[in-house]
Parts: C-alpha cells; sequence; structure tokens
C-alpha cells in the first residue's frame, strides 16, 4: 500500500512539474540528444534518437471513499460517529509498452496494482502492414464484455 501511494505520489509530482514549467519535453543528453522523455497521450514517453526503443509509462487509479450514515439519527452522536467509513482502491493500472531494437518489433504491458494481478503482456511482428503477428495474454477483442 505505502510503495502504491508512492508511485501514485511521484507521478503526480512529475505531472504537475512539467505542466508548471510548460514544457511538452525534455532532452536527457543535450549534447548528443540520445533519450528524448516527454508527456503526451501515452503518459511519459521514453524515446531514442534513431526510434529504435520507444517506452511509455502511463497510470490510473480509481479510489473509493464513502461514509454512510443513518438517514434519521436520534441524537447528533448517532449522526458523527461510527466506523462505517470506508476507503478503497479499486484499479491501480500501471501500463507500459513501445518498441525495442526496431519500431515494428512492439510490446505491451499491464499490472493491476490493487489486487496484484498481470491483466496485458503481448508482444507484436508488425512489419509487413498485412501480416501481424501478436502473441501473449490479452483480453479478446470482439468478446461480449466489449460488445455490451
Amino acid at each position: 500500500m505505502k510503495r502504491l501511494l508512492l508511485l501514485v505520489g511521484v507521478s503526480f509530482a512529475m505531472v504537475i512539474s512539467a505542466e508548471a514549467k510548460g514544457e511538452d519535453s525534455v532532452m536527457v543528453d543535450e549534447k548528443n540528444q540520445k533519450i528524448k522523455v516527454e508527456y503526451g497521450s501515452h503518459g511519459w514517453q521514453f524515446s531514442a534518437k534513431n526510434g529504435n526503443f520507444l517506452m511509455h509509462i502511463q497510470s490510473r487509479l480509481q479510489v473509493r471513499y464513502s461514509k454512510p450514515f443513518d438517514t434519521d439519527p436520534v441524537t447528533l452522536e448517532d449522526f458523527v460517529t461510527g466506523d462505517h467509513n470506508t476507503f478503497k482502491i479499486n484499479r491501480a493500472r500501471l501500463k507500459i509498452g513501445g518498441n525495442a531494437y526496431k519500431p515494428w518489433l512492439k510490446y505491451y504491458w499491464e499490472y493491476d496494482l490493487a489486487s496484484s494481478n498481470l491483466l496485458d503482456f503481448r508482444v507484436m511482428l508488425a512489419k509487413l502492414l498485412y501480416l501481424n503477428v501478436k502473441v501473449g495474454q490479452w483480453k479478446a477483442q470482439y468478446n461480449r464484455e466489449r460488445i455490451i
């Protein structure tokens, strides 16, 4: 739980600092410009100058806090007291994807930190336009859950 809160806090601080500066990208090695770091639609993105390596990191957090109360309290203490407060982390997802060695060798990985469950892991070979190969574990494209 502490690791999750630390991860969320660091991610939030990095987003706030990038937005406060008004910059979309930062060059790590400005002389050789080997690694480019930027924040975009897929979260934090790290890329090589030659385009052979790309990694984007994105996170998502869904929390729920509830404080149920009696709708007809007899006294003020009935309304205020009670150990019914709940704080729950429904989803805490970490998503990492990109390409390695060549732009057509892609990967994607999604992990749920709240339930400690690997949701998605796949490697895609997309060298040819009409022939792509995908290997790994993922949710079926046209299953009942997606259609509904």
